[in-house]
């Protein structure tokens, strides 16, 4: 089966690509973000970050910095836990 085209549509909320990012998928409902650990503070005034979803903390493995490590995780707020992280886990970027 031949999938089908989709279109997805970026949104650099800082009108900067390493700055916070929004993208929405055609035909899909949930919007994804990308938010260096660093901006977290500066995201408290968007409303649409604390509610439900999953999310992701890419970064380096602190017992083998050459590795890749991923923490995945659910929340129904998403910006109150990710504060929580900021004090937590610190090999997020």
């Amino acid at each position: 089966m031949k999938p089908f085209p989709k279109k997805i549509t970026l949104f650099l909320i800082d009108g900067d690509a390493s700055g916070r990012i929004s993208a929405e998928l055609s035909n899909w409902n949930g919007i994804t973000y990308k938010i260096p650990r660093t901006l977290i503070k500066e995201s408290v005034n968007r409303e649409d970050l604390y509610s439900t979803g999953v999310y992701f903390l890419f970064g380096k493995n602190p017992e083998n910095e050459e590795k890749d490590l991923v923490y995945i995780g659910e929340a129904e707020s998403i910006l109150d836990r990710l504060k929580q992280h900021l004090g937590t886990k610190e090999f997020w970027i």
